[in-house]
């Protein structure tokens, strides 16, 4: 009977570090894939390379995947775990669905009250769906708040499809945007996160290109007024329907602004949350957490200790004279 029991509590634990050791994309003979290098690095332009760490910051890294923290008023990464190395990422493959829309809108090609016909192929993706109908109309703005908010795959469908004619055209364009942002361990399979078929792999990136692409988004106003929605109304001719969003952290705290959460099976509870509180942005990366409570809160402890730390306080907390006088004493320090 003791065999037994010592013989499960084995078995838990093996599976147990399964869970908390970083997960590498599997590549096997039924699944070539891509030859994913993760030891030919090379720069990535203006972002950091290296990780800055900063002192007292404490996150209980085995808990999740990879990740990392970015101030970005001082461009500097200041934690950081397997920041190069590839993971799956499930919906957070629609942050580069947005950059390219918001791109294509602000070159003049179409605009946010374009209206767009749903199509059938469209309504049978799985996953997370607001349930369109094909015949539908729906405008650009509509659609981008259902698959940045509600993480709708049938919305961010629809956007791939009507802008380059078919999804792999589109996603042709998805992987060649990230070769040019510099995201060069990135490599896309399909536009909405949804877990890859026909011999291919799931969509991948390292927390430090989801930096990159975060870095790019955050330029776009736009963006961030769609991604700190707690929920929308999406109207549909005479009617209309709400959606919430995803990201519960931006209905827990006013600082928190965006931009994209994502799961599956094998990618896990992911997110990449930017914050900005007193005008300081920063960006936090949690990928590959077992529970969406537990990236939420490693997200919001990491933000919350480093605001702390540097003297700007939890988010939630009123900035009064206190705070802003310490938060002036440790940039003064920081800039010696």
């Amino acid at each position: 009977m003791i065999k037994k029991i010592a013989g499960y509590v084995s078995v838990l634990l093996i599976v147990i570090t399964c869970i908390l050791m970083p997960g590498k994309i599997v590549i096997s003979k039924d699944n070539p894939g891509l030859n994913i290098k993760t030891d030919s690095l090379s720069g990535f332009g203006l972002l950091p390379q290296n990780i800055d760490t900063f002192p007292g910051l404490l996150v209980k890294e085995t808990l999740f995947r990879g990740g990392l923290l970015f101030d970005i008023n001082k461009n500097k990464i200041v934690w950081g775990k397997y920041i190069h190395q590839p993971f799956p990422i499930a919906s957070l493959t629609k942050m580069m669905v947005a950059l390219i829309t918001v791109e294509d809108i602000k070159a003049g090609k179409f605009d946010w009250n374009t209206m767009l016909k749903i199509s059938k192929e469209a309504c049978l993706v799985g996953g997370s769906r607001v349930n369109l109908r094909p015949g539908q109309m729906y405008s650009v703005n509509d659609l981008m708040q259902a698959a940045m908010i509600a993480s709708g795959n049938d919305a961010c469908y629809t956007l791939a499809q009507w802008n380059a004619g078919s999804e792999k055209a589109f996603v042709e364009r998805m992987n060649q945007k990230a070769i040019e942002l510099g995201m060069k361990e990135t490599r896309y399979s399909n536009c909405t996160g949804m877990p890859a078929k026909n011999g291919q792999i799931d969509n991948y990136a390292t927390p430090h290109d989801l930096l990159i692409l975060a870095t790019h988004l955050l330029k776009h106003d736009e963006i961030l007024n769609i991604s700190c929605k707690t929920n929308e109304c999406i109207q549909q001719g005479y009617r209309s329907f709400m959606i919430r969003n995803h990201n519960g952290l931006v209905k827990e705290y006013d600082e928190i602004n965006g931009l994209k959460t994502g799961w599956t099976n094998h990618a896990g509870y992911c997110i990449v949350a930017s914050a900005n509180r007193n005008g300081h942005q920063m960006v936090s990366i949690v990928l590959g957490a077992p529970k969406v409570l537990v990236r939420n809160t490693i997200v919001a402890n990491m933000l919350n200790d480093y605001y702390e730390t540097i003297g700007l306080g939890k988010m939630g907390q009123a900035m009064d004279s206190s705070l802003t006088r310490k938060f002036n004493e440790n940039t003064r320090e920081s800039n010696d």
